[in-house]
């Protein structure tokens, strides 16, 4: 979970081409990226105070696979709560709602850190200097890799809004959250859920520049 905070992954867009942001869509997280001594360490999603421990494929399927065994376990644990809630009322059936809502939240930050490493892994693997091929065929299936981008950016964008919509309305519980002139690398924005908001739209106006490096059909 360190790159949640440190590394902001869990407000930060999910780009190809981070340099290209505009002001505006990194000044609220730029600043708080505590590793960050130039843009180009800022830019790499995994570069955490030089350490590099979900970096390659091989990490980053580890990584996905405990994390896949970790939110069984955790559905488990909600489906357990849930049933002893619909049994109960008032104050202690509250508390039990709250402990729901960590786990869902926990699910939607576990799944931002497995989205994060395959996604610089994959970034990793680009030619950025190359022009990328034009098929005319279809389906074009010679490179997996835009594919591959297209789900995992799909799945932060999607796992963005639902940790929003859970935060929103329960930051104080749920997070370390400060006013937004006092927030810093170790304390986040009461405007969490904004902030988590405004990444997946980000992300979606920049869907399109995996054609910019992969091979993709001409349809």
């Amino acid at each position: 979970m360190y790159g949640c905070i440190h590394q902001r992954w869990i407000n930060r867009p999910f780009v190809l081409f981070p340099e290209e942001l505009t002001e505006e869509e990194r000044s609220y997280y730029r600043p708080f990226q505590f590793q960050a001594l130039d843009e180009k360490h800022a830019n790499d999603l995994l570069d955490m105070q030089n350490i590099e421990c979900v970096r390659g494929f091989s990490a980053s399927f580890l990584l996905s696979e405990t994390v896949k065994q970790a939110t069984g376990s955790f559905r488990k644990a909600i489906a357990s709560l849930e049933e002893i809630r619909q049994n109960i009322d008032g104050e202690v059936a509250e508390k039990l709602s709250m402990v729901v809502r960590r786990l869902e939240v926990y699910i939607c930050l576990m799944k931002t850190c497995v989205n994060a490493s395959r996604f610089q892994t994959l970034a990793d693997s680009i030619d950025y200097e190359a022009e990328p091929a034009l098929s005319c065929q279809w389906p074009t299936r010679n490179d997996p890799r835009i594919e591959q981008y297209q789900d995992i950016s799909r799945s932060e964008i999607d796992n963005a809004y639902r940790l929003a919509d859970l935060i929103e309305g329960h930051e104080k519980e749920l997070l370390q959250v400060t006013e937004p002139e006092m927030e810093d690398i170790f304390v986040l924005s009461r405007n969490i859920a904004g902030q988590i908001r405004r990444k997946a739209e980000i992300m979606l106006d920049h869907q399109l520049d995996g054609n910019r490096v992969f091979e993709r059909n001409n349809i």
